[in-house]
């Protein structure tokens, strides 16, 4: 038998070079009121009093220097900061569109999920392919509310 079939598996850390590309954004949400929108871009959309959008596109340059400079990976750069704002009550969900993020988050919320999600991830983006409609409308009716 092949050692490496027997050996625990080792922790899934996401570094950027095994992201596809890097998120364009992410949502977050947190049990308490978010009262600031703006924790990881000066681009953002307050979604619901639970729930805000931030689009990371537009300052990739700057998260790729703090990588650098921290010497660590996108999950405990990002850990860390959300960390100081919720403690260890959120879901955060990155992913190359808002809608993607939105709908995962649905999906994690209904499965009572925290911490840090990449629809970039493999395991991730298969159970993201399998979800049905309705994780699409839940967080459209956030919208009517």
């Amino acid at each position: 038998m092949r050692s490496d079939l027997i050996s625990p598996s080792k922790g899934s850390v996401v570094r950027l070079s095994e992201l596809d590309t890097f998120p364009s954004y992410v949502a977050i949400y947190s049990p308490s009121i978010i009262e600031n929108s703006f924790i990881f871009s000066p681009s953002a959309m307050q979604w619901s009093d639970r729930v805000v959008l931030n689009r990371l596109d537009c300052c990739e340059s700057f998260w790729v220097t703090q990588l650098d400079k921290l010497q660590c990976d996108l999950e405990t750069l990002f850990t860390d900061i959300l960390s100081r704002y919720f403690k260890h009550d959120y879901i955060t969900v990155f992913a190359c569109h808002p809608w993607q993020c939105l709908m995962y988050l649905s999906y994690l919320r209904y499965h009572n999920s925290t911490g840090v999600y990449f629809l970039q991830n493999r395991l991730n983006r298969n159970i993201f392919q399998t979800l049905g409609w309705q994780y699409w409308f839940e967080p459209q009716s956030e919208l009517v509310s």
